[in-house]
């Protein structure tokens, strides 16, 4: 904090107006943080980071804020985050849902259990479009969105969960041996 005084001495008005800016925003996620970090518990069946809030609609706005201080502050200009990782069975409450992700995505063409993977990924593509906003609001040194600064990559490890291994197998392998 000495530092930042020394250099906010040293600003004229609009840098010091986004100084400020950041300052602020940063203590906001900092105080999520703590709010989160007394309020975090293990979810039932994962092994959860330490201090991480159990739930994830809690956690994820705050991993969202981060990157995006961090894009801001040129802090870094290469990230990931991620959602859930592969083969995650956690329950979709945010969602409606109390099955977990990766039992429902082997659905044996089953058209309720369909709709309610249609249903997470609806719920995946919506963080995606908050996190969307937020970077087109967040402005570059430029002036222009980090948005528009940025290449963004969205993505899943989920292939189809409702094939078989050997399907899958079947599938992969005249590939893989044509490309020798």
């Amino acid at each position: 904090m000495e530092d930042t005084r020394i250099v906010e001495g040293q600003m004229n008005g609009r840098d010091r107006q986004k100084l400020d800016q950041y300052l602020t925003r940063r203590a906001e996620v900092e105080q999520r943080i703590e709010r989160a970090e007394k309020n975090a518990g293990p979810q039932p069946g994962h092994a959860d980071p330490l201090g991480h809030p159990a739930e994830f609609r809690r956690a994820h706005p705050v991993d969202v804020d981060m990157l995006v201080l961090a894009f801001q502050t040129d802090s870094t200009r290469i990230a990931t985050l991620l959602l859930a990782g592969e083969g995650s069975n956690r329950t979709f409450t945010e969602a409606g849902l109390s099955e977990g992700h990766h039992n429902l995505t082997h659905h044996k063409n089953d058209p309720e259990t369909i709709a309610k993977v249609a249903r997470i990924d609806l719920w995946y593509a919506q963080q995606l479009g908050k996190f969307l906003e937020k970077m087109e609001a967040a402005k570059d040194l430029d002036g222009r969105s980090l948005l528009h600064n940025s290449m963004i990559l969205y993505g899943s490890g989920n292939a189809d969960g409702n094939r078989t291994p050997t399907t899958i197998f079947r599938s992969w392998w005249p590939v893989r041996a044509a490309a020798g």
